[in-house]
């Protein structure tokens, strides 16, 4: 038995440290699927045709509020009007209050909002998906599609890179 450990350890060693130094490779593409009318999958093509808008300065911080990362002259597409583009499928409007947004990274990261949150509060104009930072474009950015709501004040909470998916659901 005894002899049997020791392989066993060296190999769950191998294994956590090849999970440890994975990194997810950059998304070209994310969908929006779900509880909607119109399922959209966007490309950075459309995000750069859509055409970004001024982001400004934003700090990405941790959940104790320390800087990780400082993002300079930010440009970024709103989310909010491609959510109504894709329409969440509902017959009474009372029924949006059930609903919530789930963004998904290639490394399966999550990130939620409510649709409220989204739609009726400040929250909602602040969030958007990066299209230049640091003077670098999308399509040379090493970490894409980013999503980050700049109204948060820990900002990095809710900072995902890689987008992969936009999932509409509500809740029962």
């Amino acid at each position: 038995m005894r002899n049997l450990i020791n392989p066993l350890l060296l190999c769950f060693t191998i294994v956590l440290t090849g999970w440890y130094h994975y990194e997810p490779q950059p998304t070209n593409s994310f969908s929006i699927t779900g509880k909607v009318k119109n399922e959209l999958t966007l490309t950075l093509s459309d995000l750069i045709s859509i055409g970004g808008k001024p982001v400004g300065n934003i700090l990405i911080t941790n959940h104790r509020g320390e800087v990780k990362e400082e993002i300079k002259q930010a440009t970024g597409v709103p989310l909010k009007p491609l959510l109504t583009k894709a329409g969440i499928f509902t017959y009474k409007p009372h029924e949006l209050n059930t609903f919530y947004i789930v963004c998904i990274s290639a490394d399966t990261h999550q990130v939620v909002f409510s649709w409220n949150e989204l739609f009726n509060t400040e929250v909602g104009n602040n969030v958007y998906l990066i299209t230049e930072k640091n003077g670098v474009k999308l399509k040379d950015m090493s970490e894409r599609i980013l999503l980050i709501s700049k109204s948060d004040s820990l900002s990095g909470r809710r900072y995902l890179k890689n987008l992969k998916e936009i999932r509409v659901e509500r809740v029962n």
